[in-house]
């Protein structure tokens, strides 16, 4: 079993956005599995802390009370009841017609030693194995072309980095059918590293992650020296950041 602080944490700051409009949890309960969600509230509509807190409330109370043992299966099931909750939202108000939020839900087996996790939006889902940093989920934003497009030698990483649309989405949760999903898995070894964040984190490169994550030694602390780090960079108009960590113990697979 795994153990809150040792083998999983999660810290946030509001930055310099006026609202917090991420909302993040863990599920514990569960004799088999570990539950990690986040949820990013979109900035500039209205209404993204409540899309973010709806979402992570009905994903969880779905994915606990459906009966369908196949992961990938109940991870979109739980994503259709969220997102149908937003529409009922708008519904009765309005007024937070655009609201909307990024997602990323995850269940960690233990059992089976995998991790299966559903997504929309931009939020990562990293795994750190040997040193190294990757990303799992897919990265639904403009970010993603522009990054390709400085591969093939098209533009340059600072008109990359200036690009207005960086940060544009192209999939989110509104209510309306997301564009896109992205639901896989992988499987988990015994001493890797998970790590979920919202877009904040993009304050810092994989090597300063990198580097954050190899000097420290529990999730609690892991999670304490990334937000330090964020912070530390003074970025003008830093948004929102949640990160959660869960560091597989040496002995996971026995």
């Amino acid at each position: 079993m795994l153990k809150r602080s040792e083998n999983y944490w999660c810290s946030q700051i509001q930055g310099e956005r006026e609202y917090q409009e991420d909302d993040v949890g863990f599920d514990d309960s569960y004799p088999d599995q570990l539950v990690i969600l986040l949820a990013d509230g979109m900035g500039g509509y209205a209404g993204g802390d409540i899309a973010s807190q709806a979402v992570l409330e009905v994903f969880s109370q779905t994915f606990r009370s459906d009966n369908e043992v196949i992961h990938s299966k109940r991870l979109d099931n739980s994503l259709i009841s969220a997102n149908n909750e937003l529409t009922s939202i708008v519904a009765n108000n309005p007024k937070l017609q655009g609201m909307g939020c990024t997602f990323v839900g995850t269940v960690l087996s233990y059992k089976k030693s995998d991790l299966h996790w559903v997504s929309v939006g931009d939020s990562p889902l990293w795994i750190f194995r040997n040193g190294v940093l990757k990303r799992l989920n897919e990265d639904h934003s403009k970010r993603k072309e522009l990054d390709s497009r400085v591969e093939k030698g098209e533009l340059t990483i600072l008109e990359a980095r200036e690009n207005p649309t960086r940060n544009a989405l192209t999939s989110a949760l509104t209510g309306e059918p997301p564009s896109l999903i992205d639901n896989n898995c992988v499987s988990i070894e015994s001493e890797d590293i998970i790590l979920l964040a919202s877009d904040g984190i993009f304050s810092l490169s994989n090597k300063e992650i990198e580097q954050q994550i190899s000097n420290s030694n529990t999730a609690e602390e892991i999670t304490s020296k990334l937000i330090e780090a964020v912070i530390g960079k003074k970025v003008e108009n830093q948004d929102n950041t949640s990160i959660l960590i869960v560091k597989i113990p040496p002995n996971f697979k026995q």
